[in-house]
């Protein structure tokens, strides 16, 4: 155990007990250290909450994984700044408690993810400035709250694979310096707001697996700045692909599969040309395969399975260098 005399050391200003076999609690009475300036504990045993004190610096890079039993962490009423370093992959839970609004406006950026964390958003996240909030892989429920739009500094927004309901608040798209934004794996319903196109320097969008409705905003498929994905699969997404998914001039990843879509596969796709992944399974479009697909020499992966597409296979397909996937199944196709 931590001796609890080591806390009469009023002028000690760092602590360093990291690699040891120390066990039990750090003692509440360390919250009197005024001087203390940093503390590492480390690759130890040791469990509970971190005492109120005025500490400064920044946290351990490797608290998230020298600490991976820990359950409980109060940094309240400090000085830290910089990032909140990696608490995701542990066992959080409970709910995201109102203090966390105190934190610092020095701090850029705050990861819970992969934890056990329940409840909402609480409103105290709208007094955060920091540019990146990662909060995967938990069991967060009710709404995305509106005033998610008031983070304006905010460049990264990871809510994926927790129990979120509702709509997805048009309020995002006031966000203008996102460039992620991971909603997928959720409850959420309704529209995709169109003030999403807002965000000009997306280059990654992922609203697939949840239950959304309705057409895909042109303003989406119009963002330029898309490079790595757009994801708006599995859910029951109706109407046609926008002709403006021809925008996309970098986007590398494509995938609308398994909506309801209709229509023909629009041709403006073959200006896709930085495509290598290519998702369209599982719609009911209709038409022939277009030969204007051949531009893309890139494509590695292309399913065009479970539509209603007739006609003949392009010849041209052939001339597709790098591809390693390639699914026509479930349709009408001859020749």
């Amino acid at each position: 155990m931590i001796p609890i005399e080591l806390s009469s050391l009023k002028k000690l200003n760092h602590l360093s007990l990291e690699l040891n076999n120390l066990t039990g609690f750090i003692p509440t009475s360390f919250g009197n250290l005024s001087a203390l300036r940093g503390i590492s504990l480390a690759a130890n045993n040791i469990k509970g909450t971190i005492p109120t004190n005025h500490l400064t610096g920044t946290l351990p890079a490797n608290i998230g994984l020298t600490s991976p039993n820990l359950q409980g962490f109060g940094c309240a009423n400090n000085n830290f700044h910089g990032e909140i370093p990696g608490l995701d992959f542990n066992n959080f839970g409970g709910e995201i408690p109102s203090t966390i609004g105190n934190l610092s406006d020095q701090l850029n950026r705050l990861s819970l993810a992969h934890n056990h964390i329940s409840g909402i958003i609480p409103a105290a996240i709208e007094s955060l400035a920091n540019n990146a909030l990662y909060l995967e892989n938990n069991l967060l429920s009710g709404p995305i709250p509106s005033f998610m739009g008031k983070l304006r500094n905010l460049q990264a927004l990871v809510l994926k694979g927790n129990k979120l309901r509702g709509q997805i608040p048009s309020s995002l798209g006031n966000i203008t310096l996102l460039y992620l934004i991971d909603l997928s794996d959720n409850k959420l319903e309704g529209n995709i707001p169109a003030s999403i196109g807002n965000c000009k320097k997306l280059n990654q969008l992922d609203f697939s697996q949840n239950n959304l409705i309705g057409p895909i905003p042109d303003s989406v498929v119009s963002i330029f700045s898309l490079s790595l994905v757009l994801n708006l699969s599995r859910k029951s997404l109706t109407g046609s692909l926008p002709v403006e998914v021809g925008r996309l001039k970098n986007i590398n990843k494509l995938d609308v599969s398994n909506n309801k879509f209709t229509g023909s596969i629009p041709e403006t796709i073959a200006a896709c040309l930085s495509l290598e992944y290519l998702y369209i399974q599982g719609n009911f479009f209709h038409g022939s395969i277009p030969s204007a697909l051949a531009a893309l020499k890139g494509i590695r992966e292309l399913d065009l399975s479970q539509n209603n597409l007739s006609g003949e296979i392009p010849e041209d397909m052939e001339k597709f260098p790098y591809l390693q996937y390639l699914n026509l199944s479930f349709n009408e196709l001859k020749g």
